[in-house]
């Protein structure tokens, strides 16, 4: 027994790259991979990069996606093939999508290659505060001795070699307790604190 088919379009800017009758499309979504058939469930949702497929009657066919969203219409009238009957279309609309087929290999690892090139590197508090900090500070004050002695002592130790985005609240606040709890002078932790 032949599976039910229905309408599926793959759609991007440029192009539509697939206009046809389906028995099932699979893809990624935010939360995770689905597969649609006749009769599916209306839905919208996102589509992630990654690999669309589509399995026809007699073939199927892969595309690589580079995100764009996914719409499952279920209706009586929504597949114009048997408009008086239930029926199914499913449109995926893609920012930027090609055959699995038509991939130029050399070309896609020089774009990643060139991607990689210009990543940028994770900051951790010690390059901030060396590159970024230091030269915008020696313009503004006269003197930095102290807040560096104080920086290179009690921060760069601790957190100075952590990216900027991983270092929490919590973090400065137990090393500002834990200056404390040694005996630093008031002065020192505030200090510590300013920087």
């Amino acid at each position: 027994m032949a599976q039910a088919t229905f309408a599926a379009n793959l759609v991007c800017p440029e192009r539509a790259l697939f206009e046809g009758r389906a028995t099932a499309v699979s893809c990624r979504t935010s939360d995770g991979l689905i597969t649609v058939m006749a009769l599916h469930a209306e839905l919208v949702a996102d589509v992630v990069p990654g690999i669309v497929t589509i399995e026809g009657e007699q073939q199927t066919v892969s595309y690589v996606v580079h995100g764009g969203f996914l719409h499952v219409a279920t209706s009586v009238g929504a597949d114009a093939e048997n408009a008086d009957a239930p029926g199914t279309t499913v449109t995926i609309l893609a920012g930027v999508a090609e055959p699995v087929s038509e991939i130029d290999l050399p070309r896609a690892e020089a774009a990643k290659a060139a991607a990689e090139a210009i990543k940028p590197r994770l900051m951790t508090f010690r390059t901030f505060f060396e590159e970024r900090y230091l030269p915008q500070a020696r313009i503004t004050r006269r003197s930095l001795d102290a807040e560096i002695s104080t920086v290179n002592r009690n921060i760069l130790p601790v957190i100075g070699d952590k990216p900027l985005r991983e270092i929490t609240r919590g973090q400065v606040t137990a090393r500002i307790h834990g200056l404390a709890a040694k005996g630093q002078a008031a002065t020192t932790v505030n200090r510590t604190l300013a920087c």
